[in-house]
């Protein structure tokens, strides 16, 4: 980077899947040197790519299957779906096996549209890294 006003940066080589450690070192150029302040502590990611939005069919019993394609580097997938359009008050679906590539939701109201979004997800050292949640699908419930 080469502008004190820049808070940001992007990747653009970043692997999926992969780990990478980042670290921010702010310096200063003064009459054709540079200087270099503390580095700030470092940050370990794992770049998730974002997955495309499932493909749903309503199966009748309240029910709905979600069928998806598999994501490089993924140990499973969280789907989450809700009532309304913004996600809010959304509930949320567990995959453990990378090899399952579909999901049955039930219990649902019947008459009602649901909207449904999934992502990858990965073990880390200190926890789970998840990929962006995919766009946005809708199923309406009629049986």
């Amino acid at each position: 980077m080469t502008s004190a006003s820049t808070t940001s940066a992007t990747d653009t080589k970043a692997v999926q899947g992969e780990q990478y450690t980042y670290q921010i070192i702010p310096y200063k150029k003064s009459s054709g040197q540079k200087y270099k302040g503390s580095a700030a502590n470092e940050k370990t990611m794992i770049r998730m790519k974002q997955m495309n939005a499932p493909t749903l069919k309503n199966i009748g019993s309240r029910s709905v299957r979600v069928y998806w394609k598999s994501a490089k580097a993924a140990e499973g997938y969280q789907i989450r779906y809700s009532l309304k359009k913004n996600m809010s008050s959304s509930k949320t679906m567990k995959v453990t096996s990378p090899q399952q590539l579909t999901a049955t939701i039930s219990r649902l109201k019947k008459n009602k549209t649901y909207y449904v979004q999934i992502r990858a997800w990965k073990r880390t050292g200190n926890g789970t890294a998840c990929g962006p949640w995919s766009s946005k699908k809708s199923v309406r419930i009629r049986k």
